[in-house]
């Protein structure tokens, strides 16, 4: 990928308008290392590939490629993105001389940890990485990890795909960044659209240049419903966010067109977060204070640890119990702690989590807060000014 890069650079057959940073670090350490010493990363970059375990036999290893998407807490251009991309790359049906011929078998998975994307999806980093690798695979951290299990012709798809994206990222211009922003518009409209039949919906496009802003173009009301309206209110607020988030970039004058295609969106997510009824000022006082995280990078399985153990005592097997009882716990435990951003509330940061996992026992998420208070790396202030 790199010497693609650079020939293309050199021969001047690409124009970069953004930087490409590649990097080799350890697992982890590494990574947090090096954004403990780019604290500014997040006004600096746009996305993040990270590939680790790309290139298997997928029928000796029993895998397949997993794209996994940035978590709900940071939605993103770059799962639309990196999707059209795979989705040309199998197009393509490319091999390589020294490898098979096998299909290419990929799939876009939810958020799931376990890699460096961890560090930058973060909520005190929050630069939106995609993980490119192979799942699962019976020989991962054994002796079969071997070269014979290495087909060239995945090699050749993975870097295709990866070099791809990461070129167009760096070139993209105003009127391709437009482009993707459409297509991510129409692709979350489909998805209203398959809970809400009965939406009466208007044409999706941009605005012409003196056009007055319109309230909504979806046509949903209340009795047309199907589902909760906390779900939906999440997935209209992520996709409100995945839309601007095409924004980083656009040169400033472009950014009104995502005005017009993002507003719709922000609209229903306004208008099922009063369905749900759940009003701020109807909680607790306790529950309008702020908290605030004083350490970089998530907590992942550190709440296994020895030292999380010593600290905590005794209140350190309510964290294996819910291990035991809640799906997805490591992952609820991550989101919990990016949506601790500082400025949002424990009610509001309750509410997101309830709106991503379903249904979370009362009182989990404040648990979690509460403990990590307790060792010192959260912190509460008081309640936001009314």
């Amino acid at each position: 990928m790199a010497r693609t890069l650079k020939k293309l650079i050199d021969e001047k057959k690409v124009t970069l308008r953004r930087t490409i940073r590649l990097m080799w670090v350890p697992e982890h350490s590494g990574t947090i290392a090096w954004l403990d010493k780019h604290r500014d990363i997040k006004e600096r970059a746009i996305a993040v590939l990270n590939l680790d375990m790309v290139g298997e036999d997928i029928y000796q290893t029993n895998s397949r490629l997993r794209i996994t998407r940035t978590p709900d807490s940071l939605p993103s251009f770059l799962n639309d993105l990196v999707e059209n991309v795979a989705a040309q790359t199998a197009a393509a049906n490319l091999t390589d001389p020294a490898g098979t011929k096998n299909l290419f078998h990929y799939e876009m998975t939810p958020y799931d940890p376990g890699s460096d994307h961890d560090m930058f999806n973060d909520g005190m980093v929050g630069v939106p990485a995609l993980m490119l690798g192979h799942w699962p695979d019976w020989t991962h951290h054994t002796s079969e990890d071997t070269p014979d299990k290495v087909d060239p012709t995945t090699l050749k798809r993975v870097g295709v795909l990866s070099t791809a994206a990461t070129l167009w990222l760096a070139t993209a211009d105003d009127e391709q960044a437009l482009e993707l922003a459409l297509r991510i518009a129409a692709n979350q409209r489909g998805e209203f659209f398959r809970r809400v039949p009965k939406a009466r919906p208007g044409p999706l496009r941009f605005a012409e240049p003196q056009e007055p802003q319109v309230e909504s173009r979806m046509g949903i009301s209340p009795g047309m419903i199907e589902g909760s309206p906390q779900e939906l209110w999440r997935r209209a607020s992520q996709a409100e966010r995945t839309v601007r988030s095409v924004e980083v970039l656009l040169t400033p004058g472009a950014s009104r067109q995502l005005d017009f295609l993002s507003m719709e969106f922000g609209n229903m997510a306004r208008m099922f977060e009063t369905f749900t009824g759940q009003w701020q000022g109807r909680r607790p006082a306790r529950k309008q204070t702020i908290p605030r995280r004083s350490f970089l990078g998530p907590l992942a399985d550190s709440y296994a640890s020895t030292w999380f153990l010593e600290q905590l005592g005794a209140d350190h097997a309510w964290w294996e119990e819910q291990s035991q009882k809640i799906p997805h716990w490591d992952i609820l435990v991550y989101e919990t702690l990016n949506f601790t951003d500082g400025k949002r509330s424990l009610a509001e940061i309750e509410d997101a989590v309830r709106a991503e996992f379903g249904d979370v026992p009362d009182g989990a998420v404040e648990r979690i807060l509460r403990d990590l208070e307790k060792v010192k790396l959260v912190e509460f202030a008081p309640p936001k000014p009314e």
